[in-house]
C-alpha cells in the first residue's frame, strides 16, 4: 500500500482508462525495512490487474443493463 499512497488515481469511465498521477508523497523515501523491489513490482502490477478486472466487470454489467432497457 505504501506505493499506491504516492499517487492520485484518476478513473475515466467513459474512455475506460485509469491514470496514476504522482502526488506530494512521491519523492518520500521508503521505510528501511520495507518491501523488496521485486515484491513491490508484483504488488503494483497485481493492483493494476485488479483495477482493470474491476473496470472490465463493471463495464460489462452496465453495458448489459443498458441494452436490456433499450430493447
Amino acid at each position: 500500500m505504501d506505493v499506491l499512497q504516492r499517487f492520485n488515481m484518476i478513473i475515466d469511465y467513459p474512455n475506460q482508462v485509469a491514470y496514476l498521477e504522482p502526488n506530494s508523497r512521491f519523492e518520500q523515501p521508503f521505510p528501511a525495512g520495507g518491501v523488496s523491489r521485486p515484491r513491490a513490482v508484483v504488488l503494483v502490477l497485481g493492483g493494476m490487474l485488479l483495477l482493470a478486472g474491476s473496470l472490465w466487470i463493471w463495464h460489462g454489467a452496465t453495458g448489459r443493463r443498458r441494452s436490456r432497457s433499450i430493447g
